[in-house]
């Protein structure tokens, strides 16, 4: 019963990701580390191959249990077959996970909902049981079930499995929903590093976008050389939800990029900062609420908000400027 079919609305083709349950133990031994560390993971300590890229495929990787873990039932062969090399090869990254809290926090607190940042390992210096681990960034620690569709409840709910794709149609959308209503506010973290065009990757967005300004506040723009400056650090998640609650349109002029362009201009849109990322960070760093804090307009909009006098003005300031000159 290890193996379930895939529905067709769950393979990457219909969307960009998909999902997985990686439960952390059958009463929940491991959600308190996985949650801490930023990880899934599955168990199977005892059961850790040498490197699994040795193996061609799952039917290699099924031989070498079967001849190194005799004494193993064939059932427990072939869950482990399975189920490892699921998490392992089958998992990709930038996949959603679903974490059941069982035996975690409040009898309301259901599943953590996370986007798969890095690949399987195995790190034998880690607790038991949590050997096997990939990175995750946590969207929403504690999704209620009561938010949750029955259908999904219900294919989330398999105790038999540790690592398996939920059977309800469109799983993957619905769970990424849920993560969006019970986002976690993020923290925007400040550093200092040497902006280097040979050593570093940056946006080819305004300086607002990217998080790059000098000491007095200004963008960075099409830097040659090298010079310091503090970038701040910008969630892809927060910018995400923005775009899904808003909408992909200038919150000032109205343009949007799909409509005027066609499909190559469809999405494109930058995210402004309410308060400035600079001043809210200043101490350290500070947490964004992508549905209040953030809202989409256009590159001249942008900019124009930024060259107000008030460094910046408000939405509503710019456009009732732009209203008095119509």
């Amino acid at each position: 019963m290890d193996e379930l079919p895939n529905h067709a609305s769950d393979r990457k083709g219909s969307s960009e990701f998909r999902a997985w349950v990686v439960r952390a133990g059958r009463e929940g031994e491991r959600v308190a580390h996985n949650l801490d560390h930023g990880v899934v993971s599955i168990g199977w300590d005892e059961w850790a191959a040498p490197d699994l890229s040795l193996f061609a495929d799952r039917n290699a990787y099924g031989e070498y249990i079967d001849r190194d873990f005799q004494h193993h039932s064939l059932g427990e062969r072939r869950s482990s077959r399975n189920q490892v090399w699921r998490f392992y090869h089958d998992i990709s990254v930038r996949d959603l996970v679903v974490l059941p809290l069982k035996n975690h926090g409040t009898a309301e607190d259901w599943v953590a909902v996370g986007r798969v940042i890095g690949t399987a390992g195995c790190d034998p210096s880690q607790p038991f049981g949590a050997i096997h681990r990939r990175a995750v960034r946590w969207l929403a620690s504690n999704v209620p079930k009561s938010a949750a569709p029955g259908e999904l409840q219900r294919s989330i709910g398999n105790p038999n499995m540790t690592v398996f794709m939920p059977r309800a149609r469109q799983a993957a959308e619905m769970i990424q929903d849920l993560a969006d209503d019970h986002f976690d506010a993020a923290p925007v973290d400040a550093h200092d590093i040497e902006h280097d065009p040979g050593n570093h990757q940056f946006s080819a967005l305004s300086g607002d976008e990217a998080g790059a300004f000098d000491e007095d506040g200004r963008f960075i723009e099409g830097a040659t050389k090298k010079v310091s400056v503090v970038v701040y650090e910008r969630d892809p998640e927060a910018r995400r939800i923005c775009i899904k609650r808003h909408g992909a349109k200038c919150r000032v002029c109205g343009i949007d990029f799909g409509e005027e362009y066609g499909d190559f201009g469809t999405g494109f849109i930058h995210v402004h900062h309410k308060t400035p990322v600079a001043r809210a960070a200043k101490d350290g760093e500070y947490k964004v609420d992508p549905k209040g804090d953030l809202v989409p307009v256009c590159p001249n909009c942008h900019a124009m908000l930024h060259r107000h006098p008030d460094k910046p003005c408000t939405v509503e300031t710019l456009k009732a400027i732009r209203k008095a000159r119509q």
